[in-house]
């Protein structure tokens, strides 16, 4: 189980009741998590827990659960920020921490920067500290529209352009 599904999925479950009163959910929790997270599921309140839709994985439909969703709690790898502001979806960015040359901690700063995100940037964050970071935004569209008007003006997008070949470069999304 890689640590930053560990932090994503630990924190996510440690909220959900709280947060399942105000928003739905649906969480990618990888294959190593889907089993226990269905279980979490199945013995949540029933007027709570029909918001909640853990999965595996997202594949084909990610498009449009990212049109779905009003705000993306995620890593910030070069691929997936390169995503969120294609989108223009406000987040509340999780890096894996370490990563190589503390990349994904530098392209959480960079949105945070821009306006258009969110983070949590220390290791070892708090299920308090994610809640009140999504809490602000779900309760805000205007703050919500502001991030995806950042997230969408050129200095992000020529940041996490995605070069000729399709493959995103880490060297291009950063401080």
């Amino acid at each position: 189980m890689s640590s930053s599904k560990f932090a994503i999925n630990t924190l996510t479950e440690q909220i959900l009741p709280t947060l399942l009163a105000r928003a739905q959910v649906l969480h990618q929790c990888g294959r190593d998590w889907i089993g226990h997270l269905t279980e979490v599921a199945a013995n949540l309140p029933a007027e709570i827990g029909e918001r909640y839709h853990p999965t595996a994985y997202v594949g084909e439909e990610l498009s449009d659960v990212y049109a779905a969703a009003d705000v993306v709690v995620s890593r910030s790898g070069a691929g997936t920020v390169a995503e969120l502001v294609a989108v223009g979806k406000p987040s509340v960015l999780i890096p894996l921490v370490p990563a190589a040359g503390d990349e994904q901690r530098n392209n959480a700063r960079y949105l945070v920067q821009a306006g258009a995100a969110r983070a949590l940037l220390e290791p070892n964050p708090t299920p308090q500290q994610l809640l009140a970071e999504l809490d602000e935004l779900l309760l805000a569209p205007g703050l919500r529209a502001r991030m995806t008007d950042a997230a969408q003006s050129p200095r992000p997008a020529r940041r996490c352009r995605r070069p000729r070949s399709g493959h995103p470069r880490s060297s291009e999304v950063g401080t």
